[in-house]
């Protein structure tokens, strides 16, 4: 299992880079509704990581992860998205999907660990 102080502040950062460039679209005036998208998927890993680390039980941590895994895929599907009609260019979206993947990883690494306890 990753230690959950590493995932979140990894989570954390990620989600200042989301708002980072959110507020750099919203500057140049460029697509609010994809923007608001990777925002709200972009930011919620780190917030259903924090309410995992907060959970009343087992089952509860694990439904938290299973949530901030999906908005990671959510993530990298808005991202791709903003590339591909040119909202983003390549080396932002390389970056941050490289990142979302890695959180990804990390969550499912947390998910598998914790079914096994369930067990």
């Amino acid at each position: 299992m990753v230690n959950k102080n590493v995932l979140l502040d990894r989570s954390v950062e990620f989600a200042v880079k989301i708002v980072k460039l959110v507020q750099s679209l919203h500057e140049e005036k460029k697509d609010e509704l994809l923007a608001r998208e990777i925002f709200k998927s972009g930011t919620k890993i780190g917030a259903r990581l924090r309410e995992a680390e907060h959970s009343e039980n087992l089952e509860h941590f694990v439904d938290c992860l299973q949530r901030a895994n999906s908005k990671a895929i959510q993530v990298d599907f808005h991202l791709d998205l903003a590339y591909r009609v040119d909202i983003i260019n390549q080396e932002t979206n390389d970056s941050l999907k490289r990142e979302a993947s890695l959180l990804r990883k990390m969550i499912e690494a947390n998910i598998k660990a914790a079914k096994q306890k369930i067990k």
